[in-house]
Formats: structure tokens, sequence, C-alpha cells
């Protein structure tokens, strides 16, 4: 079943800070996971000029997602995306699938997240080797009051392979730290 999902996300400069408000504003912590995602494509990368994307992603649960961009939908402020995700026995059974229909280009996303939740909204408190971001996904609305409520200035209607790929930096030394704020007791 299709499922409209709609989010942004903002860069974290001061974990404890952000945790605080969190926290003054009564968000309820769900959990925290190591989480892989997979992305797959044709060498010739059809499907990302398509705007189609699967993935696998393990971590709370092995998935498998199809997204696709929301059609008659010019993304403005929100990123927004039509997706479907299916859990899944294993990550790896589905890759061998995957790899023996054609889809063999393939990019790797690795994170540690911690997931709040209030009421209809969810916060992603995601740790990547070239950052800490928060994912905001709810309603519009909801997205709107949040960013006011946490007094964001930057957000970003994009994917994390976009950041990425707007990062100036060597990408190929970047590595995650020894310690990671999920495992931290300041979080919990």
């Amino acid at each position: 079943m299709k499922k409209n999902d709609i989010q942004i996300k903002f860069k974290i400069v001061d974990v404890d800070v952000f945790l605080e408000k969190l926290r003054k504003n009564k968000y309820i912590l769900i959990g925290g996971t190591f989480e892989k995602t997979t992305r797959y494509d044709f060498e010739d990368e059809r499907l990302a000029r398509q705007g189609i994307f699967i993935r696998t992603k393990n971590g709370f649960d092995d998935t498998i997602t199809i997204k696709e961009k929301t059609p008659n939908k010019t993304q403005k402020k929100y990123f927004e995306r039509e997706n479907a995700t299916f859990e899944i026995e294993n990550c790896d059974s589905m890759k061998y699938l995957l790899e023996k229909i054609g889809l063999t280009k393939t990019y790797i996303m690795e994170k540690y997240r911690i997931i709040w939740k209030k009421g209809e909204v969810e916060l992603h408190l995601d740790e990547l080797p070239f950052g800490i971001y928060c994912e905001v996904c709810s309603s519009e609305k909801e997205i709107d009051k949040i960013v006011n409520r946490l007094g964001v200035d930057t957000i970003y209607n994009c994917t994390y392979w976009e950041i990425y790929n707007q990062i100036e930096d060597d990408k190929k030394d970047i590595k995650f730290e020894k310690d990671h704020i999920f495992l931290t007791d300041s979080l919990i």
C-alpha cells in the first residue's frame, strides 16, 4: 500500500540543547538502532532519473521500500514522496534477488538513528559520518510547528544522499567516530 511521506531535515549543532528541547516539549523516546540502507538501481541509473528509488534497510526491521516522486507535485519547502514499504526476511536474500533482475548499482548509507514521537510527529535523530541531523516526519502543518518550536533556521527538503553530495570535504575519509550519540546516557 502506498503512503505519502512528508518530511524535512535539519542539522543539529548542539545535541544536548536539542535533547533538552525534546524533553521540554514532552517527546517520548521510542528507541535507537544502527541502520544500514542500500539503494539499488540499474548501472545506467534509469530508476533515479525517473524518480524511483528502491532500497533495503535493516535496523529496527528488515524492509524493502519503493519510493517515487509525488506525481503532479512541485517540491518546494518539504521533501515528499509516495512510498510502499514491506517487511522482508533479511536484506541479504533481497540483495540477491535485486541483483539477479539487474539492479547491480548500489549506494550504501549507514547511520545511528533514535526515534522520538509525540502525537502524529516522529523525530529521527540521525548520526551519520558527515554530521548529526534531525528528520521530522508528519503533516506540513505539524512540520511547520516543530520547526518554529525548535527554532530551526535552515532546513533540507532532500535525502541524506543529496546532503552528502553537497559536502565539499573529501568524502572518502568520512568515518564514524568512536563514540556515538545514540550510545550515550544523555539520551535517556
